[in-house]
């Protein structure tokens, strides 16, 4: 039976690509997760400002 991920998770891993893709560069925290949330909004079809 497949595992189903709660959002908090998917925007957390969202959020953790980025900071790999800079090498682990701190001070980004806010700004990762800002826009993962946003791609989740956006993968569900929901509305999102900006």
């Amino acid at each position: 039976m497949p595992t189903r991920i709660s959002s908090r998770e998917e925007v957390a891993r969202r959020a953790h690509e980025p900071y790999l893709e800079r090498g682990g560069q701190d001070g980004h925290d806010l700004e990762d997760r800002l826009r993962a949330e946003a791609k989740r909004m956006r993968a569900r079809g929901q509305n999102v400002a900006g």
